[in-house]
């Protein structure tokens, strides 16, 4: 029985380690709908903690990426310029990562406190979270798809923007009454 060599075992445990750290992520990112959307009023407690872990799991989730990435590429640049579906997945891990800052400090904060005009306060948090969903969605389809090696970055990067329009566009429509109900509900900081 031959082994396996130590590069191609490292690599195997990122990718376990990255698979874990999505699993991880998606739970937390469904706590923290739960923390706004279940039973009752928001719940700033399980909002906070499941921001927590989506933030950790995607500490991670860069971690192990840019392990994986140096072990592919070497982090050659001339390398990782011809890799289009790699660099598309780090762009739209890039916005899902500065969408997750903005979601934590100017969207959070509105759903403990009375909005004097719910609807026009549900649109940042609508389009954020549509932002995210759609990041996160999108990320894990540039991540399984193989046969996606060959396609440019730009034509991916337009696919994404597309699926951003649309679900923002969705989201406006169908989850922003929800989110403005919600607000008009809040529950005053203590």
């Amino acid at each position: 029985m031959q082994l396996l060599d130590p590069g191609t075992l490292t690599r195997m445990a990122l990718v376990f380690v990255h698979l874990l750290a999505f699993s991880a992520a998606t739970a937390a990112v469904a706590f923290g709908d739960y923390a706004f959307f279940g039973h009752g009023k928001a719940n700033p407690t399980l909002l906070q903690k499941s921001a927590q872990g989506a933030k950790l799991a995607l500490l991670v989730l860069w971690a192990t990426g840019l392990g994986l990435t140096a072990i592919d590429t070497g982090m050659d640049p001339a390398v990782l310029a011809a890799k289009g579906k790699l660099l598309a997945k780090i762009a739209v891990v890039s916005v899902l990562s500065l969408n997750g800052v903005a979601l934590h400090y100017l969207a959070f904060p509105r759903f403990t406190q009375r909005q004097s005009d719910p609807w026009q306060a549900a649109i940042l948090p609508t389009v954020l979270g549509a932002i995210s969903t759609t990041s996160w969605l999108f990320a894990a389809f540039l991540g399984a798809s193989k046969a996606l090696a060959p396609v440019p970055a730009t034509t991916l990067l337009n696919l994404y923007a597309l699926a951003l329009l649309v679900a923002t566009l969705v989201a406006l429509a169908w989850v922003r009454p929800r989110v403005a109900a919600r607000l008009h509900g809040a529950s005053r900081p203590k």
